[in-house]
């Protein structure tokens, strides 16, 4: 795998809520609570509340997450921002985002709901973002969000997350950051 250091608007950006709760539950807690983060409690589209996260480990993984509403119904409107469903684990998280800008990932559309697997730093911006030689696919059906053919997971995420990430033009580069954490939920829950 190779890994790319991001300098401004990237792909990445759905997943720097990973970093922030990659080193354990309670960092998650705390960061949905934070108020920098513009918490959007409950009053957030049922799209984004999670019920479920889910995980199963066969010669690749598969990870899915179910909602009160309908998975990937709601899509970003606002120029820069990114909507993502995220799951965390130790050392990074793999997140399934929409956006309205190009990135690096082939064959697809805007505002098409795909993968990417990202660290973050301890401000919850991207970091980095790693290729994926054979992209996992992601598929939404009905509540449910499905990302399949994940290789070298070996570990079962500690919890899920629906966030919105946009650049913060306060942070060098234009860092792409979390600005919105709508649900959280441990794997285990």
């Amino acid at each position: 795998m190779k890994t790319k250091t991001i300098l401004g608007i990237s792909l990445a950006a759905v997943f720097a809520v990973s970093m922030i709760f990659a080193g354990s539950f309670s960092q998650a807690d705390a960061i949905n609570t934070n108020p920098k983060n513009k918490n959007a409690g409950g009053k957030h589209s049922p799209d984004f509340r999670i019920t479920e996260v889910g995980y199963e480990t066969l010669a690749t993984s598969t990870l899915w997450m179910t909602v009160q509403g309908t998975a990937g119904g709601t899509v970003p409107d606002e120029a820069g921002d990114i909507h993502a469903y995220v799951w965390f684990f130790d050392e990074h998280a793999v997140a399934a985002t929409s956006h309205d800008f190009d990135d690096t990932t082939p064959d697809v559309e805007p505002l098409e709901y795909h993968f990417h697997d990202i660290t973050l730093d301890d401000a919850g911006c991207v970091d980095s973002i790693t290729d994926v030689i054979n992209d996992p696919t992601v598929t939404l059906d009905g509540d449910k969000i499905t990302i399949t053919g994940i290789s070298g997971l070996g570990e079962q995420p500690s919890a899920g997350a629906t966030a919105v990430l946009n650049v913060d033009s306060d942070r060098p580069k234009g860092a792409v950051c979390i600005v919105h954490v709508f649900d959280i939920l441990a794997a285990d829950d």
